[in-house]
């Protein structure tokens, strides 16, 4: 196995109408078919989903005609979504890195020219991104041994980190093994990605990627127990928005061979990471007794803001930090308690340290493939 630097999952390019850039060779393909789509200006999108058949043999993309708002303008177009490590390796257990690259563009080509959609290298290379979805694989096997990634996404769930994002709602789903936090444009998601690849394997059993996610998820026939942490920019807006937040970097464009780039998805990944365990360290003090909790904190603050903190840490003992605001009435002496607590170096239990590895992995970068 080789070390290789992780870019990225879900992409979505969209490709304006142009002969030279892309032809359908099978307009009925299409539903509805394609010829009917251009000719009638109220249709929105068009379909093409990859046959059974297409699927026993690997992974392919979904394409989609469509007409989207540009700025003020209406633009007609091909829409192509696909997993990029599953081009690459039928499964997103291993991760692409930038020297992937080329492969991908090869192996994307040729998956829709099965699909009788017939695009340029060039135009896939160039094409805009609309979505992207940066992310990290951390295998907790290499970690500590013993540890399932559900415990770890149970102790995000009780934290709030996105308080301050504009209307950044939290969503626990498959019994808590995946939490999301979410707004318009914007999914931020750790899970158990173990167990959504054993429950893939079930499902795509007679087709060949079922036998890539099989081969990836064991190591010396051990099964890898695999965390996610996914960050899902779904708009051009927003994705210039959060580079720009990562990086310092205003981008002059949305291109494909611009954005699949490791050093954006290592500092996309970092950003988020950082944000949220400035909202784990409030409910650190929650899990000592009350001795050691006005210790701590009269070794942090005067005595005065001491007992101030050590009433928020309590009262987190029976509510979210959320509900605390806004029963509140988003006090801001309420909110500037909540500041200085995040800015405290507090190390807790053994979960808190495994948080602490996880995020040096975050920071490598480091991808299995």
């Amino acid at each position: 196995m080789k070390k290789n630097k992780n870019v990225c999952d879900t992409v979505i390019l969209f490709i304006p109408h142009n002969d030279a850039l892309y032809r359908l060779r099978d307009p009925l393909r299409f539903l509805p078919p394609a010829n009917e789509f251009y000719k009638s200006p109220y249709m929105e999108k068009s379909v093409c989903n990859p046959r059974s058949e297409e699927l026993q043999r690997h992974y392919m993309p979904q394409v989609t005609l469509t007409r989207r708002f540009c700025g003020k303008a209406r633009s007609v177009g091909l829409l192509i979504s696909f997993s990029a490590p599953k081009i690459v390796f039928d499964t997103n257990l291993l991760e692409v890195g930038d020297e992937d690259f080329d492969t991908l563009i090869s192996n994307l080509k040729e998956r829709l020219e099965e699909m009788g959609v017939l695009v340029t290298e060039d135009a896939l290379r160039s094409a805009e991104v609309v979505t992207i979805h940066y992310g990290k694989n951390i295998d907790l096997s290499n970690i500590s041994k013993g540890i399932a990634p559900c415990l770890i996404v149970q102790e995000i769930s009780r934290w709030n980190p996105f308080v301050r994002m504009d209307v950044m709602k939290a969503t626990y789903l498959d019994n808590g093994s995946q939490v999301r936090f979410h707004s318009s444009k914007l999914d931020v998601t750790v899970y158990d990605k173990t167990k959504e690849a054993l429950a893939d394997i079930k499902k795509l059993k007679k087709y060949k990627e079922a036998s890539a996610i099989s081969d990836a998820l064991y190591d010396s026939q051990k099964l890898r127990q695999i965390f996610r942490l996914e960050i899902r920019l779904g708009s051009c807006r927003k994705i210039r928005e959060v580079i720009k937040d990562a990086t310092g970097e205003e981008l002059e464009d949305l291109k494909f061979f611009r954005l699949f780039n490791s050093d954006y998805a290592k500092a996309v990944n970092s950003l988020f990471w950082q944000r949220m365990k400035r909202g784990r360290r409030p409910y650190l003090l929650t899990e000592e007794n009350s001795d050691k909790q006005l210790l701590t904190l009269l070794r942090c603050f005067k005595p005065p803001k001491a007992l101030q903190v050590l009433g928020v840490v309590n009262a987190l003992k029976f509510a979210t930090k959320q509900e605390l605001l806004n029963q509140t009435g988003n006090n801001p002496t309420v909110r500037n308690v909540f500041r200085s607590l995040e800015k405290m170096n507090i190390i807790g239990n053994f979960t808190d340290r495994l948080i602490e590895k996880i995020g040096e992995e975050i920071e490598k970068n480091g991808g299995k493939s």
